[in-house]
Order: structure tokens, then C-alpha cells, then sequence
């Protein structure tokens, strides 16, 4: 019948006699329990990933997007990946199903919420995502950069006990997100949130440098401030807050704080305290009790001990002090839930953004 012709025909898609030499290749999605052939162009496609395969034998892992052939890409990206598990021969053979990238229908936008200042210009946004791998790449680098190559593998130093274990607590939802499609964009941040900030805490931890330790804590904070605002829909205007709670602390009638206000200005007021310190270039680095607080009352309390430490430096006299009248607002604050990781974002932001207490008055955010 002509209307049902279907052209030339190759090699089977699931034949795995190429020749004697080559290893059984098993594509694990499908539903055929038989080969069944395939039209000639699609047949060669596996031809041409076979030969690349045998001339670069340590790929674990191909994406289809970073493969071409001289005349053409390897195949259409939406019509799915080839996944390559290799040691010494082949593992697995995958063919991922289309899904729908759902920044094509929103994209995804990086904000520089913190306003992260660059040779005394601030930074742009980053034009909006309309690939989820763009992400992937971000949150790659906050892994340093060891977490795509780490999908399948561990190539990683198992002697880091702490990173191996964060990358390898997120490696399998990432996967299905971003290179599978199969796990809703919520489902994905509310199982990946926490560690994120994990992370943070982590690079705070091995940066020696004050001013780069600085600078990428603020980046990755802005890195979770704009998936907060996709994924979990929160309004994200930090610098509208910080102008709130200026004008709050800028006069003596000692109004309550909300919890996120307490967080923020208890930021403030740590980094404020430590910036007292002689240490030299190395502020930054002093505030590290502040983030190993479990709970307000421990956080009031080395702001406390801070302020003891300091106060020969810092005016408690003035009537309109506008640190004054923040510290009796953070004491008046009650509550003695623990810190959430969402907490210590906050508690993060305040520690890193421009300081209230350095500004002179009617100077604006």
C-alpha cells in the first residue's frame, strides 16, 4: 500500500549485533520485548554514537544537545537523550522520554536581589532561563561543579565526607528534574531547598578570602532568593525590606518586629558588631557563631556578648540612636522556636547585605 510506505529501512534499534566485538547495548525504556527496524537515517544516528562512544572511552554520560555529527546534530533534542553509563564497556543505554520544559512556558528568572556591587557598579539580572539546564548549570556551580559529573559516577574526593555526601543526597532528584522531566518543578525544590542552603554554609565555611567569601555567598543567596520567588511563588523585594526596617529602627517608639524583620536585623546588628573588631580584612569570617546559632534565644545572646565585646566602640547615648533602639527591639523580640534553614537564609541576607548602621541618616537603599 502506498499511503503506508515508510521508506528505507536500517539496523534494528534494539539490535545488538554491530559485530561480534561490541558489547550488548539494552535500552531499558522500552516496551518491545523484540528488535523492530528503524528508518535509515535514525538507524545511522546509533551508527554514528557508536563509533563517537569507541574513540572516547572514559564518557560516562552524553548529553544529545553537546554531540554533532559534520552534517547534522546527532538527533533532534526533542526527541529525547542518550544516557551512557561506561566502565571499560557499556552499562546502560537509555533513551529518555520527551517532556515539556516547563521555562519554555515560564521561564526562570536570576535576580540579583541583593544588589552585589562589581568595580562600584551593580551586577544585571541574568537574561531569563528558557532551558532548565541553565539552572542546572547554576546549581552545578554551587557543587562546585561536581555534581553533573557525579549523576552516575563518584568521581569525587571521598576523603570531603561532608560535600560527597550533600551531592550525593541531591543527584538523583536533579536527575529526573533535569534531564528526565518525571518530577514536578515543586516537588524537585522541596527536597533539594534545604541542602542548598547546606551548600551556602558550606562554601562559608572553606573560603579563606573575606571579600570572595562574601561575594559568592551573596551569589548563591541570590541563586536561592529567585528560585523561592519560581518554585514556591514567595515575593522576593529584600531591598524594599531593608528600607522598611530602616525607617522602623529610625525612631524610638520600640514597635514589635516579625519574626523575618528579627532575622534581618539580627544580621545586621552581628555583622554591625564584629565590623568593631581590629582583626583587619577579615570581618566576614568573625560572624561564624552567628550562623551556628540553633535558636532565637542562643542568636540574642551572642548579639549580647557582641555588644559587651564592643561597646567601647559604638554611642549608646544618643536618644535617636538608631542602633539603640534596634537592640531593645531585638531583646523585646519573644520567641525560642529553632532555626529553620529558611531562617538562616534570612539571618544570611542581613549578615551580607548593605548595613543600616553604617548609613548616615536620610541616605537611601
Amino acid at each position: 500500500d502506498d499511503n503506508k510506505k515508510i521508506g528505507e529501512l536500517g539496523v534494528p534499534f534494539l539490535d545488538n549485533t554491530f559485530n561480534t566485538n561490541k558489547p550488548f547495548m539494552l535500552r531499558y525504556t522500552t516496551k518491545h520485548k523484540i528488535t523492530f527496524p528503524k528508518e535509515k537515517n535514525e538507524a545511522l544516528y546509533i551508527k554514528y554514537l557508536d563509533d563517537y562512544l569507541s574513540i572516547n572511552s572514559d564518557i560516562f554520560y552524553l548529553e544529545l544537545e553537546n554531540f554533532t555529527t559534520k552534517a547534522e546534530p546527532f538527533l533532534n533534542s526533542k526527541a529525547g537523550q542518550f544516557i551512557i553509563l561506561k566502565n571499560k564497556n557499556y552499562k546502560l543505554f537509555e533513551y529518555l522520554p520527551i517532556y515539556i520544559d516547563e521555562f519554555e512556558k515560564k521561564p526562570f528568572e536570576l535576580k540579583n536581589h541583593l544588589k552585589i556591587i562589581k568595580d562600584k557598579v551593580p551586577i544585571d539580572d541574568k537574561s531569563p532561563f528558557e532551558k532548565k539546564y541553565l539552572l542546572e548549570n547554576e546549581i552545578d556551580k554551587l557543587f562546585y561543579k561536581k555534581l553533573k559529573t557525579n549523576y552516575f559516577s563518584e568521581k569525587i574526593d571521598k576523603t570531603d565526607g561532608r560535600l560527597v555526601n550533600l551531592i550525593f543526597l541531591v543527584r538523583d532528584i536533579c536527575f529526573l528534574y533535569f534531564k528526565k522531566g518525571q518530577v514536578t518543578g515543586k516537588y524537585f525544590y522541596h527536597h533539594v531547598a534545604n541542602i542548598l542552603t547546606d551548600m551556602i554554609f558550606y562554601h562559608y565555611e572553606h573560603i579563606e578570602d573575606d571579600k570572595k567569601q562574601r561575594l559568592t555567598i551573596m551569589e548563591f543567596l541570590n541563586l536561592k532568593l529567585s528560585m523561592n520567588q519560581y518554585y514556591k511563588g514567595d515575593d522576593v523585594d529584600i531591598q524594599n525590606e531593608l528600607s522598611l526596617l530602616n525607617s522602623k529602627i529610625s525612631v524610638c517608639n520600640y514597635e514589635g518586629l516579625t519574626k523575618r524583620e528579627f532575622l534581618l536585623l539580627a544580621g545586621q546588628m552581628g555583622y554591625y558588631l564584629v565590623s568593631q573588631s581590629e582583626s583587619g580584612n577579615r570581618t566576614f569570617r568573625l560572624v561564624e557563631h552567628y550562623l551556628k546559632s540553633k535558636n532565637v534565644k542562643m542568636l540574642k545572646n551572642h548579639l549580647r556578648n557582641d555588644l559587651e565585646k564592643y561597646k567601647h566602640k559604638i554611642s549608646l547615648t544618643t536618644k535617636d540612636s538608631k542602633f539603640k533602639n534596634a537592640y531593645a527591639m531585638l531583646l523585646a523580640f519573644e520567641n525560642d522556636e529553632k532555626l529553620s534553614h529558611d531562617d538562616m537564609d534570612l539571618l544570611l541576607i542581613g549578615l551580607v547585605t548593605e548595613n543600616l548602621f553604617f548609613m548616615k541618616r536620610g541616605e537611601l537603599i
